[in-house]
Protein backbone atom coordinates (compact mmCIF):
# COMPACT_ATOMS: atom_id res chain seq x y z
CA UNK A 1 0.00 0.00 0.00
CA UNK A 2 2.66 2.39 0.89
CA UNK A 3 4.14 1.54 -3.00
CA UNK A 4 1.09 3.42 -4.32
CA UNK A 5 1.40 6.33 -2.03
CA UNK A 6 -0.71 9.32 -0.80
CA UNK A 7 -3.08 8.83 -3.67
CA UNK A 8 -4.17 5.04 -2.95
CA UNK A 9 -6.01 7.17 0.15
CA UNK A 10 -7.76 9.66 -2.34
CA UNK A 11 -9.01 7.20 -4.47
CA UNK A 12 -10.12 4.76 -1.68
CA UNK A 13 -12.19 7.66 -0.23
CA UNK A 14 -14.72 6.95 -3.49
CA UNK A 15 -15.28 3.48 -3.11
CA UNK A 16 -14.83 3.09 1.14
CA UNK A 17 -18.41 2.91 0.78
CA UNK A 18 -18.43 -0.21 -1.98
CA UNK A 19 -18.98 -3.32 0.27
CA UNK A 20 -15.65 -5.13 -1.48
CA UNK A 21 -13.53 -2.15 0.28
CA UNK A 22 -15.16 -1.50 3.11
CA UNK A 23 -12.78 -3.80 5.11
CA UNK A 24 -9.63 -2.37 3.75
CA UNK A 25 -10.61 1.41 4.47
CA UNK A 26 -11.22 0.01 8.13
CA UNK A 27 -7.95 -1.09 8.32
CA UNK A 28 -6.64 1.21 6.60
CA UNK A 29 -7.83 4.06 8.95
CA UNK A 30 -7.63 1.62 12.18
CA UNK A 31 -5.01 -1.00 11.59
CA UNK A 32 -2.74 0.37 9.27
CA UNK A 33 -0.05 -1.92 9.99
CA UNK A 34 -2.31 -4.66 8.22
CA UNK A 35 -1.62 -2.72 4.96
CA UNK A 36 2.22 -2.42 5.80
CA UNK A 37 2.45 1.37 7.03
CA UNK A 38 2.66 2.71 10.74
CA UNK A 39 -0.39 4.77 10.33
CA UNK A 40 -2.57 7.12 7.86
CA UNK A 41 -0.26 9.96 8.17
CA UNK A 42 2.52 8.05 7.26
CA UNK A 43 1.03 7.45 3.83
CA UNK A 44 -0.09 10.81 3.15
CA UNK A 45 3.39 11.84 3.58
CA UNK A 46 4.82 9.29 0.58
CA UNK A 47 4.45 10.88 -3.00
CA UNK A 48 2.41 8.37 -5.67
CA UNK A 49 4.88 7.20 -8.09
CA UNK A 50 4.27 9.19 -11.38
CA UNK A 51 3.85 5.71 -13.59
CA UNK A 52 0.91 4.83 -10.95
CA UNK A 53 -0.60 8.13 -11.97
CA UNK A 54 -0.21 8.02 -15.20
CA UNK A 55 -1.38 4.71 -15.59
CA UNK A 56 -5.05 6.08 -15.08
CA UNK A 57 -4.54 7.37 -18.47
CA UNK A 58 -4.72 5.31 -21.90
CA UNK A 59 -1.75 6.10 -24.19
CA UNK A 60 -4.00 7.83 -26.91
CA UNK A 61 -5.54 10.25 -24.03
CA UNK A 62 -2.15 10.80 -22.64
CA UNK A 63 -0.90 11.99 -26.17
CA UNK A 64 -3.44 13.92 -27.20
CA UNK A 65 -3.30 15.80 -23.86
CA UNK A 66 0.23 16.12 -24.28
CA UNK A 67 -0.62 17.69 -27.36
CA UNK A 68 -2.73 20.43 -26.60
CA UNK A 69 -0.21 21.66 -23.57
CA UNK A 70 3.06 21.36 -25.68
CA UNK A 71 1.46 22.74 -29.36
CA UNK A 72 -1.78 24.71 -28.98
CA UNK A 73 -0.87 28.49 -28.68
CA UNK A 74 -2.87 30.05 -25.72
CA UNK A 75 -6.37 31.68 -26.89
CA UNK A 76 -6.26 28.51 -29.97
CA UNK A 77 -7.41 26.08 -27.36
CA UNK A 78 -11.13 25.91 -27.34
CA UNK A 79 -11.03 23.58 -30.42
CA UNK A 80 -9.44 21.20 -29.83
CA UNK A 81 -10.36 21.49 -25.72
CA UNK A 82 -13.61 19.73 -27.29
CA UNK A 83 -12.84 17.77 -29.36
CA UNK A 84 -11.00 16.25 -26.48
CA UNK A 85 -13.93 16.14 -24.26
CA UNK A 86 -16.15 14.84 -27.32
CA UNK A 87 -13.26 11.47 -28.02
CA UNK A 88 -13.01 11.01 -24.40
CA UNK A 89 -16.93 11.16 -23.20
CA UNK A 90 -15.67 13.87 -20.56
CA UNK A 91 -18.97 15.52 -20.43
CA UNK A 92 -21.06 11.87 -19.43
CA UNK A 93 -21.32 11.23 -15.99
CA UNK A 94 -19.24 8.15 -16.39
CA UNK A 95 -16.27 9.88 -18.23
CA UNK A 96 -16.14 12.45 -16.27
CA UNK A 97 -14.93 10.32 -13.37
CA UNK A 98 -11.58 10.44 -15.37
CA UNK A 99 -11.39 14.48 -14.58
CA UNK A 100 -9.40 14.20 -11.42
CA UNK A 101 -7.05 11.82 -12.85
CA UNK A 102 -6.50 14.24 -15.90
CA UNK A 103 -5.63 16.94 -13.34
CA UNK A 104 -3.05 14.65 -11.15
CA UNK A 105 -1.29 13.86 -14.44
CA UNK A 106 -0.91 17.71 -15.34
CA UNK A 107 -0.18 18.24 -12.01
CA UNK A 108 2.52 15.65 -11.22
CA UNK A 109 3.27 13.89 -14.17
CA UNK A 110 3.57 16.37 -17.15
CA UNK A 111 6.42 19.14 -15.76
CA UNK A 112 7.74 21.00 -18.80
CA UNK A 113 11.12 22.86 -19.41
CA UNK A 114 11.49 26.37 -19.29
CA UNK A 115 11.31 26.90 -22.89
CA UNK A 116 7.83 26.09 -22.86
CA UNK A 117 6.92 27.62 -20.01
CA UNK A 118 7.54 30.65 -21.50
CA UNK A 119 6.26 30.17 -24.68
CA UNK A 120 2.73 30.69 -25.65
CA UNK A 121 1.54 27.60 -26.12
CA UNK A 122 -1.34 26.42 -23.65
CA UNK A 123 -0.07 26.75 -20.19
CA UNK A 124 -0.92 23.88 -17.15
CA UNK A 125 -2.62 26.21 -15.04
CA UNK A 126 -5.12 26.98 -17.85
CA UNK A 127 -5.49 23.46 -19.13
CA UNK A 128 -6.49 22.39 -14.98
CA UNK A 129 -8.63 25.73 -15.40
CA UNK A 130 -10.49 24.25 -18.10
CA UNK A 131 -10.78 21.03 -16.58
CA UNK A 132 -12.30 22.40 -13.72
CA UNK A 133 -14.96 23.55 -15.60
CA UNK A 134 -15.75 20.39 -17.35
CA UNK A 135 -16.88 18.99 -14.08
CA UNK A 136 -20.88 18.69 -13.75
CA UNK A 137 -21.75 16.90 -10.89
CA UNK A 138 -20.61 17.78 -7.63
CA UNK A 139 -18.76 15.34 -6.26
CA UNK A 140 -16.67 15.40 -9.29
CA UNK A 141 -15.82 18.96 -9.35
CA UNK A 142 -14.82 18.53 -4.92
CA UNK A 143 -12.51 15.57 -6.36
CA UNK A 144 -10.97 17.94 -9.46
CA UNK A 145 -10.32 20.49 -7.06
CA UNK A 146 -8.94 18.03 -4.58
CA UNK A 147 -6.62 16.34 -7.03
CA UNK A 148 -5.37 19.99 -7.65
CA UNK A 149 -4.46 20.69 -4.39
CA UNK A 150 -3.47 17.40 -3.11
CA UNK A 151 -0.09 17.87 -2.81
CA UNK A 152 -0.36 21.44 -1.15
CA UNK A 153 -1.76 19.24 1.71
CA UNK A 154 1.08 17.58 2.33
CA UNK A 155 4.50 19.44 0.64
CA UNK A 156 7.40 19.87 2.37
CA UNK A 157 10.40 21.98 1.64
CA UNK A 158 13.83 20.91 1.41
CA UNK A 159 15.39 20.22 4.95
CA UNK A 160 18.55 18.21 6.07
CA UNK A 161 15.97 15.18 7.09
CA UNK A 162 13.48 15.42 3.74
CA UNK A 163 14.77 16.01 0.04
CA UNK A 164 11.73 18.55 -0.58
CA UNK A 165 9.19 18.41 -2.97
CA UNK A 166 9.06 19.55 -6.44
CA UNK A 167 7.62 23.16 -6.77
CA UNK A 168 5.92 21.78 -10.15
CA UNK A 169 3.11 19.86 -8.37
CA UNK A 170 1.65 23.03 -6.46
CA UNK A 171 2.35 25.34 -9.53
CA UNK A 172 -0.33 25.43 -11.63
CA UNK A 173 -3.39 25.71 -8.58
CA UNK A 174 -0.83 28.68 -7.43
CA UNK A 175 -0.97 30.53 -10.94
CA UNK A 176 -4.74 29.17 -11.87
CA UNK A 177 -5.86 31.48 -8.44
CA UNK A 178 -3.32 34.22 -9.65
CA UNK A 179 -4.30 34.57 -13.17
CA UNK A 180 -7.87 34.26 -12.47
CA UNK A 181 -8.40 37.35 -9.84
CA UNK A 182 -8.45 40.54 -12.71
CA UNK A 183 -11.02 38.66 -14.99
CA UNK A 184 -12.41 35.36 -13.12
CA UNK A 185 -12.56 35.87 -10.15
CA UNK A 186 -15.20 33.38 -8.47
CA UNK A 187 -12.86 30.97 -9.78
CA UNK A 188 -10.37 32.73 -7.03
CA UNK A 189 -13.02 32.78 -4.44
CA UNK A 190 -13.80 29.04 -4.99
CA UNK A 191 -10.24 27.40 -5.29
CA UNK A 192 -9.15 29.64 -1.91
CA UNK A 193 -12.37 28.28 0.02
CA UNK A 194 -11.60 24.89 -0.94
CA UNK A 195 -8.04 25.10 0.05
CA UNK A 196 -8.63 26.18 3.65
CA UNK A 197 -11.90 24.18 4.24
CA UNK A 198 -9.35 20.92 2.73
CA UNK A 199 -6.80 22.16 5.17
CA UNK A 200 -9.26 21.76 8.25
CA UNK A 201 -12.20 19.42 7.35
CA UNK A 202 -10.69 17.29 4.87
CA UNK A 203 -9.05 14.63 7.55
CA UNK A 204 -9.35 16.69 10.83
CA UNK A 205 -7.03 14.23 12.33
CA UNK A 206 -4.14 15.98 10.29
CA UNK A 207 -5.22 19.45 10.24
CA UNK A 208 -1.73 20.46 11.24
CA UNK A 209 0.41 18.34 8.68
CA UNK A 210 -2.50 19.78 6.33
CA UNK A 211 -2.12 23.54 7.48
CA UNK A 212 1.99 23.48 7.34
CA UNK A 213 2.16 21.85 3.74
CA UNK A 214 -0.34 24.87 2.23
CA UNK A 215 2.04 27.05 4.28
CA UNK A 216 5.27 25.50 2.82
CA UNK A 217 3.71 25.13 -0.92
CA UNK A 218 2.90 29.08 -0.62
CA UNK A 219 6.15 29.66 0.68
CA UNK A 220 8.06 27.66 -1.88
CA UNK A 221 6.14 29.42 -5.02
CA UNK A 222 6.91 32.64 -3.32
CA UNK A 223 11.03 31.55 -2.68
CA UNK A 224 10.81 30.31 -6.35
CA UNK A 225 9.57 33.33 -7.69
CA UNK A 226 6.28 31.47 -8.89
CA UNK A 227 4.38 33.61 -7.82
CA UNK A 228 6.18 37.62 -7.99
CA UNK A 229 6.28 39.04 -4.90
CA UNK A 230 5.58 42.83 -6.42
CA UNK A 231 3.21 43.10 -9.40
CA UNK A 232 5.16 44.30 -12.53
CA UNK A 233 2.13 44.15 -14.55
CA UNK A 234 1.54 40.73 -13.19
CA UNK A 235 -0.78 39.66 -9.69
CA UNK A 236 1.73 38.62 -6.74
CA UNK A 237 0.73 36.96 -4.12
CA UNK A 238 0.03 40.08 -1.80
CA UNK A 239 -3.13 40.80 -3.88
CA UNK A 240 -4.14 37.11 -2.97
CA UNK A 241 -4.02 38.00 0.55
CA UNK A 242 -5.59 41.28 -0.19
CA UNK A 243 -8.57 39.66 -2.41
CA UNK A 244 -9.12 36.99 0.50
CA UNK A 245 -9.21 39.52 2.93
CA UNK A 246 -11.86 41.80 1.42
CA UNK A 247 -15.79 42.26 2.85
CA UNK A 248 -17.10 41.95 -0.30
CA UNK A 249 -15.19 38.99 -1.69
CA UNK A 250 -15.42 36.67 0.92
CA UNK A 251 -17.88 35.70 3.89
CA UNK A 252 -16.41 36.41 7.41
CA UNK A 253 -15.66 32.84 8.31
CA UNK A 254 -13.48 32.45 5.07
CA UNK A 255 -11.63 35.91 5.80
CA UNK A 256 -10.78 34.93 9.00
CA UNK A 257 -9.13 31.30 7.64
CA UNK A 258 -7.23 33.65 5.36
CA UNK A 259 -5.90 35.84 8.56
CA UNK A 260 -4.92 32.70 10.19
CA UNK A 261 -3.33 30.67 7.18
Amino acid sequence: CRKLGRDAVRVMQDVARVPEFDQLWKDLLEQPETVGIRDLGDLLCVRTPNAVLASRLTPEMEQQLLFIVQHVKMGQQQRYQKWFMSRWGLSTSEGETLIPDLVRYICCVYHPPNEVIRSDVVQRWAAVGWLLTTARSETIKANTKLALFYDWLFYERKSKDHPGDSVMVVEPAALLIIRSISKWTEITADLMEFLFAAADDWCPRYRQLCRRGIYNAASECLHLGVIPKTTSGRAGWHLVSAYGLAPDKLGAGLRARVRAQ
